[in-house]
């Protein structure tokens, strides 16, 4: 597997410098969900890598096509077509409260 360097020096694989990196996780994703308003009319709207959304309008939240775990990629690592991540996993479903949808 070809290699880079990291920021901090340490090897890292191609895929894994590829990967996009969330500016938000986990906790502090989830306190930013929790405290945004949309009004009436509006909503906020949050990817959560790959394919996913959460949407939240004043009455309910809606997850979309979440994929939050990486079973894919251990299922497949050792095949000659391995599953490589786009986004690193924003957040722990654990994390993720009163979805509607």
């Amino acid at each position: 597997m070809d290699l880079l360097k990291s920021r901090h020096g340490g090897p890292r694989s191609v895929a894994s410098a590829l990967m996009i990196e969330p500016v938000l996780k986990d906790e502090a994703w989830c306190a930013e969900v929790e405290t945004a308003v949309p009004g009436d009319a509006g909503v906020h709207l949050w990817w959560l890598g790959q394919m996913g959304f959460l949407l939240k309008s004043h009455r309910c939240r809606v997850l979309l096509d979440p994929y939050l775990s990486d079973s894919l990629t251990r299922k497949y690592a050792d095949t000659d077509k391995p599953h490589v991540r786009m986004t690193a996993r924003v957040v722990d479903p654990a994390c993720l409260r009163a979805i509607d949808v």
